[in-house]
């Protein structure tokens, strides 16, 4: 089989059979700043329209990193270890360590530098 073959059509009993049970990357980064590391998550793709959502909410406020932040900081089995009310203190933290989350959040997630811009602009 060449390299950009793809195996069969999926049908919808594989689609949905895959969404129970995939297993979303969970990526440890290091964050030398804060003395430690954090996991950050692959999104669900519900996940990641509610990501969007709060992007677009949050621009007025110059919030779009700390959301990008509050919506990836997790636990080691995935489980997110902040909510939107917390974007106001993660706004206080040094710069630094949220933007690593951001950027490596933003790679791990397919999130382009348009679609960050674009947010930003639509305030």
């Amino acid at each position: 089989m060449k390299k950009n073959e793809t195996k069969g059509v999926l049908d919808k009993a594989a689609i949905l059979a895959f969404a129970s049970n995939a297993a979303l990357k969970v990526e440890k980064i290091e964050l030398p700043e804060m003395g430690g590391e954090v996991y950050i998550k692959e999104l669900t793709a519900g996940e990641r329209e509610a990501l969007e959502k709060q992007m677009q909410s949050q621009t007025d406020k110059n919030a779009v990193r700390a959301t990008v932040f509050v919506h990836s900081v997790c636990n080691a089995d995935g489980e997110l270890m902040f909510d939107v009310e917390d974007i106001e203190a993660i706004k206080q933290l040094p710069s630094r360590p949220v933007i690593k989350v951001f950027n490596r959040s933003n790679e791990i997630n397919g999130i382009t530098p348009e679609q960050v811009d674009t947010a930003e602009k639509n305030s």
